[in-house]
Order: C-alpha cells, then sequence, then structure tokens
C-alpha cells in the first residue's frame, strides 16, 4: 500500500490502516465516525501538532503516550490543541510506567507469535 512508509508518523499510519480496513467492509462515514470515537491509541511519544489535531478532528476517544514532545508536542509540551477541541470528549493522557508495561508486554507476545 502506498501509505506504507518508515518517515510517516505512528498517528497517521493507524489512522490509514483503520479506515483502508473501514472501507473494505463498506461501512459509512457515521459508522466510521462512530468506531473512531470506541478508540483508544496508544503511542509511546506525545502526539505532534498535526497528529493531536488530526486524532481530536476524528474524534478519537483516548490517546495514551509515553512521553512528553519538548519540540512538538499538541497535547500540552508545546500546544494543548486538546483543550481547545471541537470534540470536548476526547483525552490526551501521559502514562509513561502504563505505556512501559504494555508495551513491553507487546513486544513479548509479538515475539512469540515469530518464533
Amino acid at each position: 500500500m502506498s501509505w506504507l512508509q518508515a518517515s510517516r508518523h505512528a498517528e497517521m499510519e493507524a489512522i490509514d490502516i483503520l479506515l483502508d480496513q473501514w472501507q473494505k467492509q463498506g461501512l459509512s462515514q457515521l459508522e466510521v465516525a462512530e468506531k473512531f470515537s470506541k478508540c483508544c491509541l496508544y503511542v509511546t511519544c506525545e502526539p505532534c501538532i498535526m497528529c493531536a489535531s488530526a486524532l481530536s478532528i476524528l474524534g478519537i476517544k483516548e490517546v495514551y503516550y509515553g512521553c512528553a514532545n519538548e519540540k512538538f508536542g499538541g497535547c500540552g509540551s508545546i500546544l494543548s490543541l486538546h483543550l481547545s477541541s471541537s470534540q470536548p470528549n476526547i483525552r490526551f493522557i501521559s502514562q509513561p510506567k502504563t505505556l512501559k508495561i504494555f508495551l513491553t508486554n507487546f513486544v513479548s507476545f509479538k515475539h512469540l507469535l515469530m518464533t
């Protein structure tokens, strides 16, 4: 697929993968919006300003991140886009310890699948 590029932000990759799957399932725009409103996204670093804006517009339920993005952070480090969002229900949550456990378990699980 043309969107599989190493230089793209993880949030954009996740959005495109979901949109591709839901398009193949023939979901309507309303159904897609409903699905996004139930999604939780886990990323290692605070979403940048562009990604935080996109996630807010899509109405993602919650975004968990492990560390601040001191150069480009859109969830409080540089700008707090989520506070001025038209989607007041979205939550950006800094959870370094919880995310470390989640990612460790994910990597361990992925390793098991590959052996």
